[in-house]
């Protein structure tokens, strides 16, 4: 199957940036033209072209450069259906997971857990598939101080503090 041309999706549907909806420019598969194109699934919109399923957020960052994005399209505000040009980026997987909001951990703090045998809490921070321990702390908030400063530096744009 051949892949998707920047001319036939420009020909099939379009775009608004400031919105992040595709609209079907033509009648397709028993869709009317002028209909929102695409569905939700897991809070991503998905679009169907010529039996091939895409992701939206991939379809705008090619929509609007001509140039299929190298890595994954990362949404900033992490609003997976927020398609809109300017809350999009490319991203490596390991810039993408960091964007991620993930508190699972005992005391509720990104980058904290608590050390049971000691009664401390530690911090740790991730980069370059390693864990790089910043220590130990009296409190979760001075734990989770030493992960947001170290984790702004090693991650920038992509740092997020919960």
């Amino acid at each position: 199957m051949q892949r998707l041309t920047h001319e036939r999706l420009k020909s099939l549907l379009s775009y608004d940036p400031n919105t992040g909806h595709f609209v079907w420019r033509v009648a397709h598969r028993g869709i009317f033209a002028g209909t929102l194109a695409g569905s939700q699934d897991q809070g991503r919109v998905r679009i169907r072209i010529d039996y091939k399923e895409y992701k939206a957020a991939r379809l705008a960052v090619f929509y609007m450069t001509g140039c299929w994005p190298i890595n994954e399209v990362d949404h900033i505000n992490q609003i997976a259906g927020d398609d809109r040009y300017s809350n999009l980026r490319e991203a490596t997987h390991a810039q993408n997971c960091r964007n991620i909001t993930r508190v699972n951990t005992k005391p509720g703090l990104k980058g904290t857990s608590l050390h049971k045998r000691t009664g401390r809490y530690t911090a740790q921070v991730g980069f370059n598939n390693k864990k790089v321990h910043l220590g130990y702390f009296s409190t979760p908030e001075a734990a989770h101080a030493a992960y947001c400063e170290a984790a702004a530096k090693l991650h920038g744009e992509f740092f997020r503090s919960v």
